[in-house]
């Protein structure tokens, strides 16, 4: 009988055990879902277990850097990795390097013995290959390899790994430019340029440069480091290079030390480091900043964020473990640069601290929306120039020239057609914006291709010219009747564009609008020359800043430099906020951290707006002079993130302007109705879901929130309760306990049940 309610009572703890929400402990110890910043503070005599590297679920390359908190004078600490003594890895302070972690979940345990008696903290740890995937879901295929053109040599698998290598460089004092030093024991060039770093050191300004693949990441990370002395000048800031543009995959991306030293590289993609005058990254290194430049964080190689923000945190989780903790990581870059820096502040927050992003848009998919509208807008407009002219294609565009329209179609509407593949890529595969994000996107069950996030149903291009007497009734009924859209192969067609409902709730759910996340939590500073004001601005129009502060209601955690000053004049007051950030202490949910950021602004990252070099002190005189675009013109709203309109009737007293035979034309294209502006989007979600994963690769590509995981020791009295939201790492089954449990339930009823076919009570 007693065996009988064993089992039943096992079975039942497997069972409360598995459930969500439930704390997870082993022999006095709990999981705890800490802040994304900052930590929770420890009861009296409680110790902590936590990976400091990364999360806990997406650790990389068989080593992390953990921390045991909590201990105090006469603790003795012992750490064990699946029952192996590991130790020795960590200095006093009870932090370090472990590695020998195995691919799939390892268990770290900390014991702690002295005054306050034996405590115990267990964290389950899940290790992936240094290649990837981590988050991201199944790798990209075909892949192309490009080490060799990175100057790495062959790659030495599928993966497109290369061997590291280490080079130096010589900062010149007569020229500004870095050189590469072919015997670093050797006496230094002469003009060899000396730098003072923000801890008032002077030193030789020599770079190293290590080079290796991440991720399948062509990766370059340069700091300053004297050879000769064996003496590194880092001062534990990493300024995080992101590139420009926007591709769709395939390949590995090509680039070189230039692109971490901060020059403009003479090979590799046109666009990964083009507006490296704008950052002034030496600037930088001679501060002691290390700089990392990686090619899966150019948006002109791989325009998937996911990707991205998968790349910057391996790269990050390798330089904590082989350089050491860092005091902070600002992100750095120029257009597609810029949206990694918003995708990833908005959708993993702690990844980047701060923000530097220039002539930017706030994410990937909204600046689609802009893409198709200006290819549609533009085909009517070219059939009959005389009925187009420039003020009224500007009317219905809201922008400030039509050369941002005509540079969208000429240099991105590739991004729609999906034999638009780079020349490298195999025939057959289909390259669009949607089939390099199909892991998040999903398939067309009817048609096998990607999902497409892109939708015009209802909207009645150029109503505020309408109402406004810029366009007259008759241009606006013929051109919402002649518009019509783009098929799933990038072919123009007269029907309208139809994400559909589910894709929509997708991209608000899992932040590809950005906005709804983690966004005012990091620090940024938003500098946009007034590009609005020259003759030819290509596709940076100002009006994208504003968006992001509209989307945030205009929360202080986002400062906007409108027109001057320099771009790389944002790194100095970044500082200033991050270090009135880090001296308030740390915080303990979103909600502080993000008053935090508030509180902490210095009056050096105040908005600016200049206009003809004039300073003005408020944003409003430039906001008006950036323009706006198409969907904004339509009638959407200053935030641009309505990517699906909910429709209602075309009302004969919202279109005074109409005839009765205009309105009825109206009609008939648009049976279902048009875009009803004051309600919420199709899909449309309050909050979008932080950390998602898409998986390693080893199951379908279906997200789960991922939790910033600690160890803690169990103390009397203290709340012990996990976060309910809390969902299985990446890597693992989220089905094993439940599944375990359940089965051993059903031992334990089948066990206590009277039954003479049991050959276990028979004897």
């Amino acid at each position: 009988m007693r065996t009988r309610l064993g089992l039943v009572t096992l079975a039942l703890l497997a069972v409360v055990g598995s459930l969500p929400g439930a704390s997870a402990q082993s022999s006095g110890s709990v999981t705890l879902a800490a802040p994304w910043f900052g930590r929770l503070p420890l009861e009296p005599g409680q110790i902590e277990l936590a990976v400091t590297s990364s999360l806990a679920a997406t650790v990389t390359g068989g080593d992390a850097r953990i921390e045991v908190r909590g201990l105090q004078p006469g603790d003795r600490l012992r750490v064990e990795r699946d029952g192996t003594d590991v130790t020795s890895s960590l200095d006093p302070s009870g932090a370090g390097v472990v590695d020998g972690l195995r691919v799939g979940v390892n268990h770290l345990t900390a014991v702690v013995t002295g005054p306050a008696g034996t405590r115990r903290a267990t964290l389950a740890v899940t290790n992936h290959p240094i290649t990837g995937p981590v988050i991201s879901g199944p790798h990209q295929s075909p892949f192309v390899c490009e080490t060799e053109a990175s100057g790495l040599g062959p790659a030495l698998e599928d993966d497109c790994s290369a061997r590291p290598r280490v080079d130096w460089f010589a900062r010149s004092a007569v020229t500004g430019f870095f050189s590469p030093l072919t015997d670093p024991s050797a006496p230094y060039p002469p003009d060899t340029a000396t730098t003072t770093t923000s801890d008032g050191r002077s030193v030789p300004f020599v770079v190293r440069v290590d080079s290796l693949t991440i991720n399948r990441s062509i990766t370059r990370i340069a700091v300053l480091d004297d050879p000769q002395t064996r003496t590194s000048a880092w001062n534990k800031r990493l300024v995080y290079s992101f590139g420009q543009s926007c591709g769709t995959g395939h390949h590995q991306g090509v680039n070189t030390p230039d692109n971490a030293l901060g020059q403009v590289s003479s090979a590799g993609n046109p666009y990964d480091n083009a507006f490296a005058p704008f950052v002034d990254l030496p600037a930088q290194l001679g501060a002691g900043a290390m700089t990392v430049h990686s090619t899966l964080t150019i948006l002109g190689v791989d325009c998937n964020d996911v990707i991205s923000a998968e790349t910057l945190m391996m790269v990050k989780e390798h330089v904590i473990e082989t350089y050491g903790p860092l005091v902070h990581v600002v992100g750095s870059g120029a257009s597609g640069g810029a949206i990694q820096q918003y995708t990833a502040a908005n959708n993993y927050p702690g990844l980047i601290d701060a923000g530097a992003p220039i002539i930017s848009f706030p994410d990937m998919t909204t600046t689609l929306m802009t893409i198709g509208d200006c290819l549609v807008l533009d085909r009517v407009f070219n059939a009959d120039p005389l009925r187009w002219p420039e003020p009224k294609r500007l009317a219905v565009t809201g922008h400030r020239t039509s050369n941002i329209c005509a540079d969208w179609d000429a240099s991105y509407s590739s991004l729609l057609r999906p034999t638009a593949c780079d020349p490298i890529v195999p025939d057959g595969v289909r390259c669009t914006f949607q089939d390099d994000q199909v892991n998040l996107w999903g398939r067309d069950p009817a048609t096998g291709f990607a999902r497409r996030p892109l939708d015009n149903t209802g909207v009645l291009y150029g109503l505020v010219a309408l109402r406004s007497g810029a366009i007259t009734p008759a241009d606006f009924v013929d051109l919402n009747t002649a518009v019509g859209g783009l098929d799933i192969d990038g072919n123009f067609v007269d029907a309208r564009m139809d994400m559909g409902e589910e894709v929509a709730g997708i991209a608000y759910k899992t932040g590809r609008v950005t906005g709804r996340g983690a966004l005012t939590q990091t620090p940024v500073i938003d500098s946009h020359p007034n590009l609005d004001l020259l003759p030819v601005i290509d596709v940076h129009d100002a009006a994208r800043s504003y968006m992001v502060r509209d989307r945030l209601a205009g929360h202080r955690s986002l400062a906007v430099w409108q027109g001057a000053p320099y771009p790389s004049a944002g790194f100095a007051p970044v500082e200033e906020w991050l270090a009135a950030l880090e001296a308030a202490g740390p915080t303990i949910d979103d909600a502080s951290r993000a008053a935090a950021v508030v509180a902490a602004r210095p009056a050096s990252a105040a908005d600016k707006c200049t206009v003809l070099g004039v300073d003005v002190n408020e944003t409003e005189p430039c906001q008006s002079l950036a323009g706006t675009s198409p969907r904004i013109a339509a009638g959407g709203p200053l935030t641009e993130d309505v990517i699906k309109c909910e429709l209602e009737p075309v009302e004969e007293v919202d279109y005074p302007q109409l005839s009765a035979a205009q309105l009825a034309t109206l009609r008939a294209a648009f049976p279902e109705g048009v875009c009803d502006w004051d309600a919420p989007g199709v899909g449309e979600t309050a909050r979008s879901t932080p950390w998602l994963s898409w998986g390693d690769g080893s199951r379908p590509p279906t997200p789960v929130a991922l939790t910033n995981d600690v160890g803690r020791s169990v103390v009397a009295g203290a709340s012990t309760e996990r976060d309910a939201a809390a969902l299985p790492a990446t890597g693992g089954s989220r089905w094993l306990l439940p599944g375990l449990a359940l089965l051993a339930l059903g031992l334990a009823f089948h066990a206590s049940r009277p039954s003479q076919h049991n050959p276990l009570r028979a004897r």
